[in-house]
């Protein structure tokens, strides 16, 4: 994963580990549904979602709404520009996220949040 001199603090990054870690498991981009109230998210929407929740529950629920009713991939990079992060960091998570096994996806995506911390 490129390095992106990032204004994402460690404490939203320990958000999105733990929210990925709570889930069922980490889906393609951008989210599956397992029911009508219970939705997994990927890896870049696991972040976007800890960032609006930093802000505030009602901004956190508010991109939930977005996501389910818009569900395109310029939702997610809509919400990566609203939060001033690179889109780009956005593209490859998703990219990466996509590619990688399900098996795999959730500890690759822990090992990029903790490469996000050190960067």
């Amino acid at each position: 994963m490129a390095e992106f001199n990032n204004s994402i603090s460690r404490e939203i990054i320990l958000n999105a580990k733990a929210l990925a870690i709570k889930q069922s498991y980490l889906p393609m981009s951008p989210y599956h549904a397992q029911s009508s109230s219970k939705i997994d998210l990927c890896a870049a929407a696991c972040l976007a979602y800890a960032g609006f929740d930093a802000v505030s529950k009602q901004e956190s629920e508010a991109f939930i709404l977005r996501l389910i009713q818009e569900g395109e991939e310029d939702t997610l990079l809509k919400a990566f520009e609203q939060l001033n992060w690179p889109t780009s960091l956005c593209e490859e998570m998703r990219a990466d996220n996509d590619i990688t096994p399900e098996a795999f996806r959730l500890s690759k995506f822990l090992r990029t949040c903790d490469s996000l911390i050190e960067s």
